[in-house]
């Protein structure tokens, strides 16, 4: 309940990647976006986070949900995502591409709406190589199955910006899984050794 009580404030970053069920971390304290020209709210019962933001920028991708019969203003899936790619370098770019995932797999956001954040907020050039890796992916899974032939497990190596990072596309009798996303899809198709 801190945007009720702190006048101005959004819920955001992790406190809303929380909020979407998005992550599996916990936030130990509730993240707000705030105008610049506002004064960092003062609470003893809530530990804050508090980001500042221009106000022109401030209700972009906002969105009221009801939280115990109040109003609560918390940015949608498309922002909270550009907001966590804005933070990668303060706290890791890994909870921004889990968050990515689980926001793709849940069809939880639209992809025009993202690219227009992600474009506002100088983010696109960010967000592109793992929006692209997504994509490539999710249409090229229908060949690789067809292509196979066979059930196995397949490995695409790429060489994008996290190498730790590939795709494994497991095929078992027409059902496909799909364990991690490579920045930089499509690439190479290996049979895996299992």
């Amino acid at each position: 309940m801190a945007a009720t009580r702190v006048n101005s404030a959004r819920i955001s970053h992790l406190s809303a990647l929380a909020f979407h069920g998005l992550t599996t971390q916990n936030p130990r304290e509730v993240w707000v976006t705030i105008p610049r020209t506002v004064r960092k709210p003062e609470t003893d019962a809530l530990p804050l986070r508090v980001v500042r933001c221009q106000t022109d920028m401030l209700d972009e991708g906002l969105e009221w949900h009801e939280i115990e019969a109040a109003k609560v203003p918390v940015y949608s899936v498309a922002r909270t995502l550009v907001d966590r790619f804005r933070q990668r370098n303060k706290l890791g770019i890994d909870v921004a591409i889990e968050a990515l995932r689980e926001a793709w797999r849940g069809k939880r956001f639209q992809l025009k709406e993202l690219n227009r954040l992600a474009t506002r907020f100088r983010m696109a050039r960010v967000t592109k190589p793992y929006l692209e890796s997504l994509l490539a992916l999710t249409r090229s899974i229908p060949w690789f199955a067809r292509a196979a032939g066979r059930t196995g497990s397949f490995i695409l190596h790429g060489r994008g910006l996290d190498p730790t990072i590939s795709a494994r596309v497991v095929i078992q009798r027409a059902s496909i899984v799909v364990a991690a996303v490579d920045p930089d899809l499509p690439a190479v198709l290996q049979k895996d050794g299992v």
